[in-house]
């Protein structure tokens, strides 16, 4: 049974809409394509105006502004970095009626509430608290005004990350900001680094427990960890593992674990366009693709050549033989 598939039209020659219509698809990664059109159809909606929360397919709604003018952003994914106030963090703790009895030997639900925590509140804490353990360092480092700048520097460094799910993969910033004492030749400039679906080894939410240091402060922060075939591994000098990506403190990890998988299960970055016709993938990855894979069809045709002679030659030789 042929499955319906999703393809892109002209607006305005094939009417409104979004600018997709059905057909049916023949293969597999059709309707791979098929699941993937809510998704892809983000790519191309109007953003919102700054201030305002956008939605985009699959009901993903972010607040960040920085990929406002980035074509092919499929959801964008809010870093909890804004201020909230401890009454307001405590009045948007779910208020979970507790377990039923008959259940009392299963975990409750509300063990590990994923409550809106602060990455500048959790990071200036941990400095704090290492401070008053070790005196030494805030003197030490005082003539250069470090303390002075040690919470200026962790909200500098926090909002300058943005991160988004692209149709190429996981797109990640760290735009442009200050340093050390926020002066201008301290700047640090924006770099960026998307990580393609086809690359795409492991995604994986890390949820916080135990404390980050001592037992003074408890870790609040879940951390997706995105992994590639070239990372995973430990460091051979410091033993320290490597990951492609490490981000600590997104507001919704899951929803960004659960898009990325999604997208990747669906091949976003290998199809789309007009027609349902393939098209190549932009960027490195989509050359290194189509270079493989004229490379096996002219060895497959090399192949298929010589298995031709070959059999010419075994039936001359039959002929030869059996001839009186």
């Amino acid at each position: 049974m042929e499955a319906p598939i999703l393809t892109k039209h002209d607006n305005e020659a094939g009417g409104g809409g979004d600018g997709f219509t059905t057909a049916n698809a023949t293969s597999p990664l059709d309707a791979s394509v098929a699941a993937a059109a809510p998704l892809m159809a983000t790519a191309t909606s109007s953003r919102a105006p700054d201030g305002q929360s956008t939605t985009g397919g699959g009901g993903y709604t972010w607040n960040d502004t920085h990929f406002n003018q980035t074509e092919g952003i499929i959801a964008v994914f809010d870093f909890d970095y804004n201020k909230v106030s401890k009454r307001a963090r405590a009045d948007a703790a779910p208020r979970l009626p507790p377990p039923a009895v008959e259940n009392w030997c299963d975990p409750p639900a509300h063990t590990s509430p994923h409550l809106p925590t602060q990455i500048i509140d959790f990071d200036w804490d941990r400095t704090r608290c290492c401070y008053a353990m070790c005196p030494v360092v805030p003197l030490v480092s005082a003539p250069c005004c470090v303390p002075c700048f040690a919470k200026s520097n962790i909200m500098w460094t926090t909002r300058a990350m943005h991160v988004a799910v692209h149709q190429d993969g996981i797109k990640f910033v760290n735009d442009h900001h200050k340093t050390w004492c926020g002066l201008t030749c301290t700047d640090k400039g924006k770099n960026s680094k998307t990580v393609p679906f086809d690359k795409l080894t492991d995604c994986d939410v890390q949820e916080p427990a135990g404390a980050a240091v001592c037992c003074f402060v408890p870790n609040v922060l879940s951390t997706v960890i995105v992994d590639t075939a070239s990372s995973g591994g430990a460091d051979p000098n410091s033993g320290i593992v490597r990951h492609e990506l490490n981000l600590r403190g997104l507001v919704d990890p899951h929803g960004f674990k659960k898009c990325v998988w999604d997208c990747k299960r669906s091949a976003v970055n290998l199809r789309g366009g007009s027609e349902g016709i393939p098209i190549p993938m932009a960027g490195a990855g989509g050359m290194e693709m189509d270079r493989g894979v004229t490379e096996h069809t002219a060895l497959l045709s090399e192949i298929r050549d010589e298995l031709k002679v070959q059999t010419k030659l075994l039936q001359e030789a039959a002929s030869a033989g059996s001839a009186p």
